[in-house]
């Protein structure tokens, strides 16, 4: 939702970076927070409970000839994630949820800062 019509999500500037998916990782999942899944290199997975985001998944592309899924994440500026039923607002600092969604975190290790909250979705900003 804009206020009075500034946004900050999808804003510049924006880095979204390929990566390979982990198993699992299908088109519906894009939009939700991923984290680095230290099993394999170059790989991303969809953020559980307590981890710290890496980004937003934007896009999932099958590579069946090479056997891999890819997709862009996107890193830096204004990202839209949808939240768990728990309570988040302007001003917190965000973690992973469970499922790619996010919740306040319990700490301030988080450098995702919630600018907007609009129903089910939040807009953060990276802080650094």
């Amino acid at each position: 939702m804009a206020y009075q019509g500034v946004t900050l999500k999808n804003t510049v500037p924006a880095n979204d970076l390929t990566f390979i998916l982990a198993d699992g990782i299908k088109e519906e999942h894009v939009g939700l927070a991923v984290v680095q899944d230290s099993t394999a290199s170059n790989t991303v997975k969809l953020a559980g409970d307590g981890d710290l985001i890496f980004g937003r998944l934007e896009n999932v592309e099958d590579r069946k000839v090479e056997g891999i899924k890819v997709g862009a994440v996107k890193i830096i500026g204004g990202m839209a994630f949808k939240k768990s039923e728990a309570a988040v607002a302007v001003g917190d600092k965000v973690v992973g949820a469970g499922n790619g969604l996010v919740k306040k975190g319990a700490d301030s290790t988080s450098d995702l800062a919630v600018w907007e909250v609009n129903g089910d979705e939040v807009i953060v900003v990276k802080t650094h």
